[in-house]
Formats: C-alpha cells, sequence, structure tokens
C-alpha cells in the first residue's frame, strides 16, 4: 500500500527555478496587498519559495498578526503539478493554498521525477535514513494513507526499498501518536519505527494489526544507558552542593586531570542564577551557556561543531534550545546536573534533553513536583487517567470507549491495546502529575541504575543557602536584560518587519525586537518606555492579557456583541484555538454576572461582603459553578483546579472564588478578591491597575467610564 510504486510520490522533488517563478508571480498576484517579494532558497539540495510581507496586516492564511518571524513557504506537489502555499504559523497537518498550473509543466515535472525514481530503485542497501533528508518535513504521501487525527498522516512515509514502511513521529516535537485508525498492507515486509519513550506500545499495536503475517520490526526507542546512574534528588540544593562541590575539585585540578559535565534546566532563569553564582565563585572555569535570550549567532557557530565548540570546556549549560540536532561525544563530559520543573517539558523533549551528551555516566537531577497530586498507588494513577479523560474530553464524547471503571483497566492492564490507551492518555494530556513517575520508569526500562539521595538534615546556623544565592542572581540578570531592553535601539515598523523575517538576529537586534512588541501592544511612545514599565508588563503573560482585553472590546460595542463576533469568526476561521478562546470570554462574562455583584471586566467598584456572599450562594451560582468545574481542564487547560474543586466540594465561599479567579486570571489577570484582612469588602482588581503605570487605552485605565450608578452608559 505504501510503496514508492503505488504511492506514486517520488523520493526526491526536481522543480526548476523556471517553474517555481511562474507559480510565486501567480502567489504575489494573488496576495499583493500583503506580500512584498519572494525568493527562491536552496535547502538540502532543493530549491523552494519563501514569501516576504511588505506590512503588519492579518496574514490571509492563518488570520492572524505575526509578531515574529512567519513567512510564507512554497512548494509543488510532484504528483500533480500543484503549488501549495503555507504559513510557517500553520499546524503541519492544516491545508495550505492550492495554486492550479497548465498541465504542461506537471507533465514535466513528472518526467523529471520518474527518471529520478527510477534511477534510485536501482540503489541497493539500507540507507533508508538518507530518503528523509532529502525531504522537506512538510511534504506528505496523503494518497496512499488511512489515518485519523490521532495519527497524522505526515508519519507514515516509504522507504527506498520496496515493501518498506516508515512509521513514526518527529522526535523533536516530543509527542507519541496513536495508530489507532492506520491500516498497513499486507504486502509490507518490514517496517521501520522511530518513537519517543511510549515505541512500544505502538510496536505492540502493528503486531495486533499483523496477525500471522511474517514481517520484522526495527525501532529506535532509545540507546541502551546500562551502567549509567541516575539519581534523584529530594530538592534543588541538593543539586546545587554537588555542583558546587563538583566545581570547586575541578578548579583544583590540572588541565589534563580535568572532567567536563553539563547543567541542563527547563527554566532559564535557573541557568542564568547559577552560571553568574558559578562565575563569581569560580571564575577559572570554562562556561558555556545556551538559552533564548542566549547571543544567536554564538549560538549558531557553536552548534555547528560541538565537538570543537566544546573541547575545552568545563560546563555546558543549556535549556530545551540545546534539544534538537546537537549531539556530543565527548568522553570528558561524563557528569551532569539537572533541574526540571514537571509542567515546563514533555518527557520526551526532556529525554531528548538529557541524552544530547552521550558519554555522560552519572546524573543528578532534581524534578519540581507538585507531591501532593502525584499518584502513588496503581489504583490512583488509573483512578486520575479516568478524571482526565472525563474532564478534558468534550462532553458528547465523555464516558464512551471500553473502560468504564479502574478495576477493569487493572485486569488488563498487561493488553496492549489497553497499555496503548493509558499511553496515549498520558500523553494528550501532558500530565503535570506524573511527569516525574514516567521519566524515572523510561529510564529504568532504558538500563540506567536508579537511586534516591537521603535529604540533609538543615542546619540550624542561618547560612545563606546556595539557591537563595542563585535566586538572588537570577534577580539581577532578570535587572540587566531589562536594561538592556530599555536601552535597545529604537526601531520603525518597517525595520521591525525586516528583522523579524531576518533568519538569524543578533542579541541587539532580538532585544529591538522586544522593545518593539512591548511599545505595539500597549500602544505607548518608544520614547516613554522605561525599565520600570518593562518590568511590570513586558512579561509575556501580560501583553497575552492585555490583548485578550483589547480583542473583547475592539470585537464590539460591549462584551456580550463581542463574544459574539468572536464565535462568529471561529467558524470563518475554523481554529479550535480562537474557539476555545471564544468560549473563556463568555465563560468568564457570565461567571461575573452570574456570581458576583460585579458588573462586567471593567467593574472596579467595592462591593460589601454580604452582597458577594448572597451572589456566590446563590442557588444559579452553585449550578454555574458545578457546570464550571470539568470545563476547568477543557477550556482553560487547568486540571489542577478542576481537581481542587472537587476535593473541596465548593461548599466554601473561599473554594468558590478560588475556581472562578482561576478563570478570570487565565484570561485576563483579573481576581475578584478582598480588599482587607477583615474581608469587608471585595473588588475586581487586575495586573493593569497601578496608578504609576503609563498611558493606556482607555478602555482599560478607566478614563472611559462605562458604569455609572450600576448602569452601562455605552
Amino acid at each position: 500500500m505504501l510503496s514508492t510504486e503505488k504511492n506514486n510520490n517520488p523520493l526526491r522533488i526536481s522543480v526548476g527555478s523556471d517553474i517555481l517563478q511562474k507559480y510565486a508571480d501567480l502567489v504575489l498576484q494573488k496576495y499583493s496587498n500583503y506580500l512584498r517579494d519572494w525568493t527562491i532558497e536552496e535547502k538540502d539540495s532543493e530549491n523552494f519559495v519563501y514569501f516576504n510581507r511588505k506590512a503588519p496586516l492579518g496574514c490571509p492564511l492563518c488570520k492572524h498578526i505575526h509578531d515574529k518571524d512567519q513567512r510564507w513557504f512554497g512548494h509543488v506537489c510532484a504528483s500533480n503539478g500543484r503549488f501549495i502555499v503555507k504559513c510557517f504559523r500553520q499546524n503541519s497537518d492544516e491545508r495550505g493554498v492550492v495554486f492550479e498550473c497548465d498541465s504542461s509543466i506537471a507533465e514535466k515535472i513528472q518526467q523529471n521525477n520518474k527518471n529520478l525514481s527510477l534511477a534510485s530503485h536501482k540503489i541497493k542497501g539500507p540507507g533508508f535514513s538518507k530518503a528523509f533528508v532529502k525531504m522537506p518535513s512538510w511534504v506528505k504521501y496523503n494518497e496512499a494513507l488511512t489515518a485519523t487525527e490521532t495519527y497524522k498522516e505526515r508519519y507514515v512515509r516509504p522507504l527506498p526499498n520496496e515493501g518498506d514502511i516508515y512509521v513514526g513521529s518527529p522526535w523533536e516535537t516530543g509527542k507519541t501518536y496513536v495508530l489507532e485508525h492506520l491500516t498497513i498492507s499486507d504486502d509490507a515486509r518490514r517496517i521501520i519505527v522511530m518513537d519517543n519513550d511510549l515505541t512500544d506500545l505502538n510496536i505492540e499495536w502493528i503486531k495486533a494489526l499483523r496477525k500471522d503475517k511474517l514481517f520484522s520490526i526495527i525501532y529506535n526507542t532509545y540507546h541502551p544507558q546500562e551502567g549509567k546512574t541516575f539519581r534523584l534528588a529530594p530538592n534543588k540544593e541538593t543539586v546545587l552542593a554537588e555542583l558546587w562541590d563538583w566545581a570547586k575539585r575541578m578548579s583544583l585540578l590540572p588541565f589534563e586531570n580535568q572532567t567536563s559535565a553539563s547543567l541542563i534546566c527547563h527554566l532559564r532563569k535557573d541557568v542564568q542564577g547559577i552560571i553568574r553564582t558559578l562565575k563569581t565563585d569560580f571564575p577559572e572555569l570554562q562556561i558555556k551557556e545556551y538559552h533564548g535570550k542566549s547571543d544567536p549567532v554564538e549560538k549558531a557557530h557553536d552548534f555547528n561543531n560541538v565537538e570543537e565548540s566544546w573541547s575545552n570546556v568545563d560546563l555546558v549549560a543549556y535549556t530545551s534550545t540545546l534539544k534538537i540536532g546537537v549531539s556530543c561525544t565527548n568522553p570528558k563530559f561524563e557528569r551532569a546536573f539537572c533541574l526540571f520543573n514537571s509542567y515546563i517539558e514533555t518527557n520526551a523533549g526532556t529525554n531528548q534533553m538529557l541524552f544530547r551528551m552521550r558519554c555522560i555516566k552519572d546524573y543528578v537531577c532534581h524534578i519540581e513536583q507538585r507531591s501532593s497530586n502525584a499518584p502513588i498507588t496503581e489504583k490512583g494513577l488509573f483512578q486520575w487517567l479516568l478524571n482526565a479523560r472525563r474532564e478534558c474530553l468534550p462532553r458528547e464524547l465523555q464516558n464512551r470507549g471500553i473502560f468504564p471503571d479502574i478495576d477493569s483497566i487493572i485486569r488488563n492492564k498487561d493488553v496492549p491495546t489497553v497499555r496503548l490507551w493509558v499511553a496515549y492518555m498520558l500523553e494528550k494530556f501532558r500530565s503535570r502529575r506524573l511527569f516525574g513517575w514516567r521519566m524515572v520508569d523510561f529510564l529504568r526500562e532504558a538500563g540506567m541504575i536508579i537511586s534516591i539521595i537521603e535529604p540533609i538534615p538543615k542546619s540550624e546556623e542561618k547560612i545563606v543557602s546556595l539557591s537563595q544565592v542563585v535566586k538572588a542572581n537570577s534577580s539581577i540578570v532578570k535587572t540587566e536584560e531589562i536594561s538592556d531592553v530599555s536601552n535597545a535601539t529604537i526601531v520603525d515598523r518597517e525595520t521591525a518587519e525586516f528583522l523579524e523575517n531576518k533568519p538569524r538576529k543578533t542579541l541587539e537586534e532580538m532585544r529591538s525586537l522586544d522593545r518593539h512588541h512591548i511599545v505595539e501592544c500597549y500602544e505607548v511612545s518608544p520614547e516613554s518606555l522605561t525599565e520600570d514599565f518593562i518590568s511590570k508588563y513586558g512579561n509575556y503573560n501580560h501583553m497575552k492579557w492585555f490583548r485578550a482585553y483589547r480583542q473583547l472590546r475592539d470585537a464590539g460595542i460591549n462584551n456580550e456583541t463581542a463574544v459574539e463576533a468572536i464565535i462568529r469568526k471561529d467558524y470563518r476561521d475554523d481554529k479550535l484555538a480562537v474557539a476555545t478562546r471564544a468560549e473563556r470570554h463568555r465563560i468568564c462574562l457570565e461567571l461575573l454576572r452570574i456570581c458576583t455583584p460585579a458588573k462586567d471586566i471593567d467593574d472596579r467598584a467595592r462591593y460589601k461582603a454580604d452582597d458577594v456572599k448572597a451572589h456566590i450562594d446563590s442557588p444559579e451560582s452553585t449550578s454555574y459553578f458545578q457546570g464550571l468545574v470539568p470545563k476547568m481542564a477543557r477550556v482553560f487547560d487547568n486540571t489542577d483546579a478542576s481537581r481542587s474543586a472537587k476535593k473541596s466540594g465548593l461548599k466554601t465561599i473561599r473554594a468558590k472564588l478560588g475556581l472562578l479567579n482561576s478563570a478570570l486570571y487565565a484570561t485576563y489577570g483579573l481576581k475578584f478578591k478582598a480588599i482587607n484582612k477583615k474581608l469587608t469588602h471585595y473588588h475586581l482588581v487586575g495586573s493593569f491597575d497601578n496608578n504609576d503605570s503609563l498611558e493606556l487605552p482607555p478602555y482599560q485605565t478607566g478614563k472611559e467610564i462605562y458604569w455609572e450608578n450600576g448602569e452601562d452608559t455605552r
């Protein structure tokens, strides 16, 4: 079914620049208001067309205004001669815009590629990975697949040898895809499976599809890690103590006797604070650090040849910026110090970060886990799975399936389909609670020796801990970054557009873009931007909340009309993410109207505690809160709030306010809370309600009054 001959898709797309120019002109003609020009660039011995925009307008393809480097790209579908254009912001499984051309061009392309395909069949030997190097990631084999949304068709490809099939997900995404409705032809002789920590489950599923058929499976779940040790630290301080002990010993040894180490963190602030402190305490150590704010030019240079760049380095510190495409086999690197947060990365992505250094023998790791939510027993684990399933699926899909209760899962836990379902649920909801459990289980399966470091008793002496010093240095680095952004070169919109489309930016250019994005978001003058303003409002969440305010206001004359406008936009764009945002708007507005005396998100009046209690404890409010509990997971991506509400039973005002504020804060950065410790009055307060903030749009500063004597004046 997926053989090269039956697929009719070549392994190499041979398209000349003259043909690409004709297609590019068609695209430019249709989108002349948005696109400025196009270029043909060679990548992996192939020519592709890249389109640059000329104005910060809403993208006609993804319906968003691009904040960063987001170009369009185009390629030719060799099977029919069509030219497909997509925006880089679109997902790989989203359809692009198709441009038809005359049949002679299609015939020419097919003939050229037919000759190349015939020549490729003469080459024998395994070499299957070479086929993927030449294929752009967005080239699909749609015609030959039967798949559902749970397993995207782009992850199944034919191999050079007839009958061979490649099944897998790109390892850098850190996701596992379920082969639930994938069909594999009977004439497939060999299946090569490439995936992450749950590949064995997919393999079991493939075997079930191929009963009584002779075939072999080659898979690459992970490199064996026999003999390596993975020591779990009870806290961050233990990891830092081990790191400082190593640094002290290395600084006293002659160069020829020194060994190197890596520092792997999920959070950039951890890397920055630790490295600044280490450089102060051990200035003789040679340290490299890589994260989202490090110099991109230096990063690109070092990543091009890490063996040479790190040959004389004592410590390499990195975040997830290093997890794709970089691998070091220098035996000098023997130890790794790791600080992970269960809510930052997927398990597969974290495992890739761990194994970038191939020769490390000893890992010391602390996983910051919300221990109160971590299932300890097997029954607790499967109970969580059932809860996740019920909470996170749309109502019409809940309570369907083959596992109605915990006991049936445990009884059949060794059946491949059950194991696959469990794996799918864990990956689908990116379990924060089970992060450490799954990660350690994966490493144990890989052959590593797992041990737990006993906690060190706290000293009674008042000594400043390493964690406190690192935290202080992290704050200093943050202040310096804010100062750099504040003093960055002011760029106009046209220059910002040019920088966003620039493939490799300098550190100064990145800071200028950061400054420009803040100015553009809040509509303030570049000259008036201060360090204090950046510190308060330059955070990603603050900008997200402010855009949510603006979206609500700009969509209509009042909030109810605005939500309806956003919903109508959803149907035009057919975007689940936008639909979810609209649902968040609607829920928050209904929460305020039904469950509090506040009239709107702009209402900053003070309300007596008795009035607040009367609203929150009313039968209508209680019913609405109960209906909100399952939505917290599905709409607001907050299973913790959902579980907490279930545990409390929503019997107290505090529990109900907690649920209400979880929704308001996620959407607008707002909270409805008491103004004093005596709880005599409550009010709605937001992140932009400071008196010393710069001039913001009227609908946010309150200068445009919406409510007078309880009436809407708009």
